[in-house]
């Protein structure tokens, strides 16, 4: 998708296409409508480890979604998205608007459910991402990270804060505004601390991110190539260098 907005070339978009039709088609379980945790080439060994259900899941919707805004297609929305939305909030979200998901990494789930809300407009889904911020507010710790440690899900915090504010903005809800971008600077300056700023110690790893070994702390011990490249999306942004849709509900019209 992201080739096609970029060149203009229709075979990226169609196959954008096949992908999301043999997803909604064969990936997700018709006895729970949410998708598999993964899938074997060999269909046939389709098994009770594959039926397992992660909330990961709910972030795929974030690409049918974008879909949806390429092509205008409503099947994206109407049979993807919205039932991926309605099922997050069935299966990981409690009553009460608690989320199950204790880690700082939602893979994008709340963005997707953004998404379902700017186009579907049906409160639920902002009320449940509004409490997967608050959430993640209350476990930042005072050096500004976000526990369990892990550095891609710290940007993925981020750029959905990110959207909430342009959200609210675009929907006239009233945010917290300062409390809240004062969340994104602290986890924002406390994810720079996990730069390797020395090109002399390895310059392979120079500009990149440490982070991920564990989820219960960071460690300079590994480069997170997912936080690395996290980091550009979301500085980028944050920057307002450039207007990144990637991982964002905006971009896409």
């Amino acid at each position: 998708m992201a080739l096609y907005r970029f060149t203009g070339d229709k075979e990226y978009l169609e196959r954008a296409e096949l992908y999301a039709d043999w997803f909604l088609k064969y990936a997700v379980n018709p006895e729970t409508g949410w998708p598999y945790w993964s899938f074997p080439f060999n269909t046939t060994q389709l098994d009770d480890s594959n039926k397992k259900m992660g909330y990961f899941q709910g972030g795929g919707a974030l690409f049918l979604y974008h879909l949806y805004k390429l092509t205008g297609k409503r099947k994206y929305l109407d049979q993807g998205v919205k039932p991926l939305a309605d099922r997050l909030l069935e299966y990981f979200v409690l009553p009460d608007g608690t989320w199950k998901i204790t880690g700082n990494n939602d893979d994008f789930g709340t963005i997707a459910l953004l998404g379902a809300y700017r186009e579907l407009g049906k409160k639920k889904y902002w009320d449940a991402a509004l409490s997967r911020l608050e959430q993640l507010m209350a476990m930042q710790r005072e050096d500004g990270a976000l526990v369990p440690g892990n550095t891609g899900g710290c940007y993925i915090s981020m750029l959905t804060a990110l959207d909430m504010l342009e959200l609210a903005k675009e929907k006239g809800i009233k945010l917290d505004t300062p409390r809240i971008s004062t969340f994104i600077r602290r986890c924002s300056d406390f994810a720079l601390t996990l730069q390797e700023t020395d090109p002399g110690k390895d310059i392979k790893a120079f500009g990149g991110f440490y982070g991920q070994v564990g989820l219960e702390d960071f460690r300079r011990e590994w480069i997170h190539a997912r936080a690395a490249t996290y980091s550009v999306i979301f500085n980028l942004r944050y920057e307002g260098v450039i207007k990144v849709p990637y991982y964002s509900v905006f971009g896409w019209d």
